[in-house]
């Protein structure tokens, strides 16, 4: 590897003081598990591995429909979303006039997405 060119890393959060790192191993090694074994260490390595990999894969994804459910207050539910989007989370089924839009969803569709035609969305 060239002295200029920094190695590819993944961040990785460590499980016991959430810090991220891009060398969790030498991390757990000289802070948090510093008195544990290297089998240990290991352990706990591959336990922040894994759950970075299910993050990517499922965590960073959002269905507006999901938080048109459980955040059913319209003022609320756009705050979030903003914030999601703000940090670069993924929401399908965004409506496409989500700036423009009272964010009210329509009756017909949300009846037939979620079974569950009563869900009100005008505590506004």
């Amino acid at each position: 590897m060239s002295a200029n060119k920094k190695p590819d890393r993944r961040i990785l959060h460590c499980p016991l003081c959430v810090k991220a790192t891009e060398t969790l191993a030498r991390h757990l090694a000289r802070v948090c598990m510093k008195d544990k074994s290297p089998e240990e260490r290991q352990a706990e390595l591959q336990r922040a591995k894994d759950s970075t990999e299910l993050w990517t894969r499922q965590g960073r994804v959002w269905d507006y429909r999901e938080l048109f459910r459980w955040c059913p207050h319209a003022p609320t539910r756009r705050t979030l979303v903003q914030q999601l989007l703000k940090k670069e989370f993924l929401i399908q089924n965004l409506p496409p006039d989500f700036d423009d839009a009272s964010l009210k969803w329509p009756l017909a569709e949300r009846g037939a997405q979620s079974g569950d035609a009563q869900d009100s969305d005008t505590d506004d």
